[in-house]
């Protein structure tokens, strides 16, 4: 049976900590120096480098292992915690290093931001897995509705009394863990005494090696660069970076990510109810939908450059915002589609030895050009070094993502995605020759009214169905007839295979 209204309610709340932190990361251009803009930024970066590496495969590994599974059982819950408890402890274990490597003058703030960061986030992870996994997707979203306030609250107070990166930090990682574990709480309280088995770690490492490796290496295709800027020009230079990349990728992946957390699960059920084929339609809607999505929102982003950096940021920010936004938006689609379309069929199929493959090369290519061009060019180079890493990782995921998942490519429907968006940008254009003499904000709300209009005329004209795309967003690829799928991504009893 489907749900819409409770499908939107995940999505809206689901949104709410993305959208937190891009206007914190917008705001506190104005409230901290760009140093220290640059340091919060930093801390966020490796903090979020150590989480994707050492917990984010667990996540994967529960959810692929307990899919049409009901409820958790004792020993499956004791292993998940002795693994989410074990990661976040190596996380801890590892921060002073990286403290010291990446700030070696502010080496004790920073390690102490960078451990709060890594015990907030890793609650965060391990409190929405267990709701994950009992899908109860209400509760998610009350969950991060209310660590979106949390952050906001927390760290706008502690940024405009302090303007110092330390405290905003902290502030940041207190917000989340108390909320998660409030979340917590509130989950063990449902569920059976947990028991801690013995084995079951060894297959469990097995599975999450590759992609603990894979991890890192898109570290180095996402982030390595703000290491290296770091290195090179300061902290200072790394926020003028992160300000632009937080304006050109931030609203690209704003819609998508949140979608890709509620509709991988359902990939994966589809997998295991109906094989390669099944889930295989599914990618190719999946492909469809993301296209619609990112690449209507990088069109609008790149044409009204000048008009976000004049509003959003403040004057010493934007003269590099308009210069770095082109690369950035071009890399965030191909990041996009490499992310939440072509790497889930490696953890679908649990093929992450073809993922690993998949993403070594384009990550050292990724790190020599890093090196290469921002040690020549600066920050400009890291945006040149975006678009070659990320146009070369998502050739490599695509090609080999259909050795495992394969599906027909629907050329002919994402043809039309990049007309309409074509189209669309075309008359944003002409709009904002119109209004040059207004100020910014006018011509964002109307440019921006004016481009979501046209580009959703255009759709519909070329057959498309805004409400199926939101609705049913896996069922976009021209192969699978809507009506079928419910809200759970299985078919129900009859439908057509």
């Amino acid at each position: 049976m489907r749900k819409p209204a409770d499908y939107f309610f995940y999505l809206a709340a689901t949104l709410a900590p993305r959208l937190a932190m891009f206007v914190l990361l917008i705001v506190l251009t104005r409230w901290m120096p760009v140093a220290e803009y640059g340091l919060f930024v930093l801390v966020v970066t490796v903090g979020e480098i150590l989480d994707t590496a050492l917990t984010n495969w667990i996540r994967i590994y529960s959810l692929r292992t307990e899919a049409g599974l009901n409820g958790l059982r004792p020993l499956r819950l004791g292993r998940l915690l002795v693994l989410s408890g074990g990661a976040t402890g190596i996380g801890v274990a590892l921060s002073w290093l990286v403290a010291t490597m990446t700030e070696p003058a502010r080496t004790f703030e920073f390690w102490i931001a960078l451990v709060a960061y890594t015990v907030g986030l890793g609650l965060v992870r391990f409190a929405i897995v267990l709701l994950q996994i009992a899908k109860r997707h209400s509760q998610i979203a009350i969950v991060e509705a209310v660590r979106a306030v949390a952050i906001l609250a927390a760290v706008g107070i502690t940024a405009d009394m302090t303007h110092s990166f330390f405290a905003p930090s902290v502030a940041l990682s207190l917000a989340s863990g108390i909320v998660a574990a409030a979340s917590l709480a509130a989950s063990f309280r449902t569920l059976a005494r947990p028991r801690f088995p013995t084995v079951g770690y060894l297959a469990a490492l097995r599975f999450g090696a590759p992609l603990i490796v894979t991890a890192l290496l898109t570290w180095v295709m996402t982030w390595f660069d703000r290491l290296v800027i770091n290195h090179f020009a300061g902290a200072a230079a790394v926020g003028l970076y992160a300000a632009a990349y937080a304006i050109g990728r931030q609203p690209i992946e704003l819609f998508i990510a949140p979608l890709n957390s509620y509709t991988f699960p359902m990939l994966v059920r589809r997998y295991a109810a109906e094989g390669p084929v099944g889930a295989g339609r599914f990618q190719a809607g999946m492909l469809v939908t993301t296209c619609v999505l990112c690449v209507g929102a990088a069109v609008a982003i790149a044409v009204l450059d000048t008009q976000l950096a004049g509003l959003l940021l403040p004057e010493a920010y934007r003269e590099h915002a308009v210069a770095l936004l082109p690369s950035i938006v071009f890399g965030a689609v191909m990041i996009s589609l490499k992310f939440f379309v072509f790497d889930n069929a490696f953890y679908t199929a649990k093929r992450n030895d073809l993922y690993l493959i998949s993403m070594a090369i384009p990550a050292v290519v990724g790190a020599v050009t890093s090196v290469v061009m921002i040690s020549r060019w600066g920050i400009d180079g890291a945006g040149l070094s975006f678009v070659v890493t990320t146009t070369l990782s998502t050739i490599s995921s695509f090609l080999l993502s259909r050795r495992v998942l394969p599906f027909r490519l629907p050329v002919a429907r994402i043809a039309l995605v990049l007309t309409a968006a074509g189209i669309a940008g075309g008359v944003l254009m002409a709009v904002e020759t119109m209004l040059a003499a207004g100020s910014p904000f006018v011509q964002l709300a109307a440019g921006g009214t004016v481009f979501g209009v046209v580009y959703a005329a255009f759709l519909m004209a070329f057959g498309f169905s805004i409400r199926s795309v939101l609705l049913t967003p896996w069922a976009q690829g021209g192969d699978e007839p809507e009506d079928v799928v419910d809200m759970a991504g299985v078919r129900p009893a009859g439908g057509r295979a």
